[in-house]
């Protein structure tokens, strides 16, 4: 569980500056609940509200002394219309705001559905989806210790020069058909199910050797080693008694609208020298373009279908209840890594054993946009017997700077070649160092409309991201059937570099807003013919991949919800529950081409 901390002190002619009211702002996992605790005493007091974990956090809290002051007009007209300037488009949004109430921020407790990161991160969170519709595709990318093949640039730069040279090697699409399940996506019952079909081009390369020293090999590559893209919206519908001062049952309906585009592009040009029979040197450089478009909108709305309706009797207008939350980010980021590589093969030729280091990556240029917008309205507060104020928050920020990270990543390879030369067998394995929370966006000056004002809206504007350390691991297996043709397969780890404990991490540091992805290891497994006609090789074969995780927190809460919940500010919303499964299944079909343009 992530909280969002944000300190805010209140200054009216009844409170003293001690008085203060500490808003939690808590994130739960790709759910919109916030659970804001209000310390009213200054001091921090466990009570059968806030709990002891709560209480030490708030003993934690540094005592800063940042005023604002909340006192908006009582006599707020019952209707008006409020156009906003965003993106070059105008954007008219009509708010309801309820007569005789004036709002302080003792009683503003604002859900700010900033989803936890699926690692989020906004960078990648599995390395090794990635499949170059190569040879190395057909044995796992099992290659660091030998026969990468044209993906050698990546995969290990001191095995370009085994390449047979002068080739032109590209891939045609890759088709792949997704099918993703969600288990209780909005709580206990709620299924969400989906096939998708997806064509990504993936690979170019060409070699060469230089002209005056045969024992310098060059490459030049592009291919997409980190691609991602999980679109869908979920509806729900139920005839039910949800705003108790109405007489009768309201229709509720809830929406949740996510997408999440993630692309990462290589450019880039790799060398290898041969030093000795047995032993190569290698290195690589890439410009990294990464490309991002991500939107999450969940919202909540119950009302009676009549122009009149009716509390204990009296006639009253029509008005609607509603709780929403978005938030859009979208990025381009161009950075640069390096790649060196080392390899070294037996006498005999049967062993061959190889070092890959990949280097973080040093950042260029970054721009993205940024926008979140909270409404909250017509939300009637049974304990007080009154409307709990109505909130409004728009943020947008555009063409910021930018800064994402890759990880410093080591790999080692074996391949063993049988002496009667007709089997290999392939293990590679490549261990992902850590990255520590960072800001991904560096928004100043933040600008709101709207009458919720948080003491730091940079802080709330951007978005933080970190990564686990990984170890992933893939074998492979060559049988050669003849020098035309060659039968492989391989399987490999790809193991996520998010945990679902970043969901409840009451020490993260800050309680920094992140990214909703959806998290979940993946199992690769592939077989294929590669064949080889004079100037012209193929490459052909079938991938199967499986995925999920179990037991993790729901998107947010559909079934059995109350108005509202002045204990936890929650509206609209029913209980949280870690029950949700996540169930993924991809057929990936494998289609490559290397053409020999001259020796």
């Amino acid at each position: 569980m992530l909280i969002l901390r944000y300190g805010l002190i209140k200054y009216d002619k009844n409170h003293s500056i001690n008085h203060r009211d500490i808003v939690f702002l808590e994130d739960r996992n790709y759910k919109n609940i916030a659970l804001m605790k209000a310390f009213s005493t200054g001091e921090c007091t466990q009570t059968t509200l806030i709990t002891e974990s709560e209480m030490n956090l708030c003993t934690a809290l540094p005592d800063k002394a940042i005023a604002k002051d909340p006192t908006i007009n009582a006599a707020v007209t019952a209707d008006y219309l409020r156009k906003i300037e965003k993106a070059d488009k105008a954007h008219t949004r009509k708010i309801r705001q309820r007569a005789g109430l004036s709002i302080s921020l003792l009683n503003v407790l604002l859900v700010f559905f900033v989803f936890s990161s699926i690692k989020t991160n906004a960078q990648s969170r599995n390395y090794w989806s990635q499949n170059f519709n190569t040879e190395s595709s057909l044995v796992a990318g099992a290659v660091v210790g030998g026969d990468a093949g044209p993906s050698a640039v990546y995969y290990n730069p001191a095995l370009i020069n085994k390449n047979e040279l002068h080739k032109f090697a590209f891939s045609a699409n890759l088709f792949s058909f997704q099918n993703l399940k969600l288990e209780n996506i909005a709580s206990q019952g709620t299924q969400y199910d989906k096939f998708k079909f997806q064509v990504q081009p993936k690979f170019v390369s060409y070699s060469w050797e230089h002209k005056k020293n045969p024992k310098l090999t060059f490459e030049a590559a592009f291919l997409v080693p980190s691609t991602y893209n999980i679109e869908f919206t979920y509806l729900y519908n139920e005839q039910l008694e949800i705003i108790n001062r109405l007489d009768g049952e309201e229709e509720y309906t809830g929406k949740i609208g996510y997408k999440y585009k993630y692309d990462d592009y290589f450019l880039g040009l790799g060398i290898s020298k041969k030093i000795s029979d047995r032993f190569t040197m290698g290195a690589s450089s890439f410009f990294s373009i990464k490309v991002q478009d991500y939107a999450n909108t969940v919202s909540r709305k119950a009302m009676q279908n009549s122009d009149t309706v009716f509390s204990n009797g009296v006639p009253e207008p029509f008005y609607s209840a509603e709780n929403t939350y978005s938030e859009l980010m979208n990025y381009f980021d161009v950075s640069l890594l390096f790649k060196l590589g080392l390899h070294y093969r037996s006498a005999n030729e049967n062993w061959g054993v190889g070092l890959n280091i990949t280097t973080p990556n040093l950042s260029i240029y970054g721009s993205g946009d940024v926008t979140k917008e909270f409404e909250r309205s017509n939300i009637f507060d049974n304990s007080t017997n009154q409307f709990a104020p109505n909130l409004s928050f728009l943020s947008s920020q555009e063409k910021i700077g930018t800064k994402i990270k890759n990880p410093l990543s080591i790999a080692l390879g074996l391949q063993y070649t049988t002496p009667n030369r007709e089997n290999k067998f392939m293990f590679t394995t490549e261990y992902f160092m850590a990255i520590d929370p960072y800001k991904m966006l560096n928004t100043t000056d933040s600008k709101v409309v709207g009458n919720l004002q948080l003491e730091n809206v940079d802080q709330a504007m951007t978005y933080y991201t970190s990564a686990n350390a990984v170890l992933n691991a893939g074998v492979g297996f060559v049988k050669i059937i003849n020098e035309k043709l060659t039968i492989n397969g391989g399987f490999k780890t790809d193991f996520t570099t998010t945990k679902n404990k970043l969901r409840r991490e009451l020490d993260d540091p800050d309680g920094n807003p992140r990214l909703s992805i959806l998290h979940f290891d993946k199992l690769h497994f592939m077989a294929g013919p590669s064949l080889q006609f004079e100037k012209i090789g193929l490459v052909l074969g079938v991938q199967y991949t499986t995925g999920g995780a179990n037991d993790q927190y729901n998107l947010t809460t559909f079934s059995n919800p109350v108005e509202y919940d002045p204990a936890t500010n929650a509206a609209l919303q029913g209980q949280i529950s870690k029950d949700m499964n996540i169930k993924y299944s991809e057929v990936s079909l494998f289609f490559g081409i290397t053409y020999g343009i001259a020796k």
